[in-house]
């Protein structure tokens, strides 16, 4: 089982993981490039996806309807139409391939989700649309503090130490941590960390070098949903 320790924050805390365990490959202005480039990367997606809707008359209904031109489907039912317009999808998923990024295909066992049904959740949402479009020109528009675990200005915040702990406690296995938590005698189990632990050398030495760490949602699924191919720790429903 999971420990769950006193100070248990919300549930819906999220975490993102950079860098390499005890390496020096990242700073924080890093992750944030980072952050803006997968952005851009979806922005230039979705432009091109909306010139082709736009000049394409099986898809320029829908084009119509999404973008405020028209309002005679919401944009749930252009989603339920999306979902099922095999030359919509094939138009996507080549568009995807063209910028070199794999977006995985629903029917066909997707190990990530980061799938075209995701796709379609942010294609037909014009507020995510935004969202992203801004985080691509500001990478800072969004709800997550950095901390790299290397740098000591960090470790006097306990907030930041909380939402660390946290992170051990969601990505790594009971049997990783054990050796660094004292025992409870009251209750009869291994509780806190030890006070000779430090969360911040723990993190650098088993998950990586920088975190972003905030609140759900901290940005919009689909970015999300990117990030997590990237990265080999990320969460946005911690808890």
């Amino acid at each position: 089982m999971k420990y769950r320790l006193d100070f248990i924050t919300n549930s819906s805390s999220s975490s993102f993981i950079f860098g390499k365990p005890n390496e020096n490959t990242i700073i924080i202005d890093d992750v944030y490039n980072i952050i803006k480039k997968l952005a851009s990367d979806l922005i230039d997606i979705i432009d091109a996806i909306d010139k082709i809707a736009s000049t394409t008359s099986e898809f320029k209904e829908y084009y119509l309807n999404l973008r405020g031109y028209k309002n005679i489907l919401s944009r749930f039912d252009v989603y339920d139409r999306l979902r099922n317009d095999k030359n919509f999808q094939q138009t996507v998923m080549e568009e995807f391939k063209k910028h070199n990024i794999t977006l995985q295909d629903d029917s066909k066992k997707p190990n990530t989700s980061f799938t075209y049904t995701s796709f379609l959740f942010c294609y037909t949402d014009n507020y995510d649309i935004s969202w992203i479009r801004q985080i691509a020109e500001d990478s800072h528009l969004f709800c997550s503090d950095a901390v790299d675990f290397r740098e000591e200005k960090y470790h006097s915040n306990e907030e930041y130490k909380e939402k660390i702990e946290e992170c051990l406690d969601w990505y790594l296995s009971d049997s990783t941590l054990d050796d660094y938590r004292e025992f409870d005698w009251d209750l009869g189990e291994l509780r806190e960390f030890r006070e000779d632990v430090s969360v911040y050398d723990l993190a650098y030495q088993y998950l990586g070098e920088v975190a972003l760490l905030g609140d759900d949602p901290c940005m919009p699924s689909f970015l999300y949903d990117y990030l997590k191919t990237k990265v080999d720790f990320a969460c946005m429903h911690m808890g």
